[in-house]
């Protein structure tokens, strides 16, 4: 089965979430045009990372979900990239917040072709940055529910109760005891 330490196998370095508020400063034309077309760069990049990390997470699923034997070992995993989408967080957040910020500015309205380019790649900074944590939590999610499937076959549950006279009976019982 996979352990814990497995995630890290499975989890790429960060993206740089391009768009910050230096990339929308005043200065030579040339220099403004030579920013954005780094900024394009390093957002194509972005979404390639993006894509990888999608692809990894999706193959450390299907091989849990193959080796699945223990719903313990699932959440283990599940608690393990809990771990790691928290220390994401810790860096892409306030990055994400700062691009919000950037975007609700006044300068960051402006109607000019140069700040659009630049509203543009932030908001695809933005939203790679938050669907790069979303990967993390929807993994986590999918391993919980496997973990959850693999004891609702192994282990005694509880009883579903799905109509009004079912619950009556049931709290009658438990007064009962």
């Amino acid at each position: 089965m996979l352990s814990a330490l497995a995630v890290s196998g499975y989890t790429l370095p960060l993206p740089t979430l391009a768009g910050g508020a230096d990339a929308r400063s005043e200065g030579p034309r040339t220099d403004v045009f030579a920013k954005l077309a780094k900024l394009s760069a390093t957002q194509t990049k972005a979404r390639v990372e993006l894509k990888e990390q999608r692809d990894k997470f999706k193959a450390l699923f299907e091989q849990a979900r193959e080796l699945a034997t223990d719903p313990n070992e699932l959440q283990e995993l599940a608690e393990a990239l809990r771990s790691r989408e928290l220390e994401a967080a810790t860096i892409l957040v306030p990055q994400i917040e700062q691009l919000r910020k950037n975007l609700a500015s006044p300068k960051g309205n402006a109607d000019t072709p140069l700040i659009r380019s630049w509203r543009r790649l932030a908001e695809e900074s933005l939203e790679i940055g938050i669907t790069w944590l979303e990967l993390y939590q929807d993994l986590q999610i999918r391993l919980f529910k496997l973990a959850a499937d693999l004891r609702s076959t192994s282990e005694p549950g509880s009883g579903v109760l799905s109509t009004a006279d079912e619950v009556d009976e049931h709290l009658r019982r438990l007064m009962a005891k």
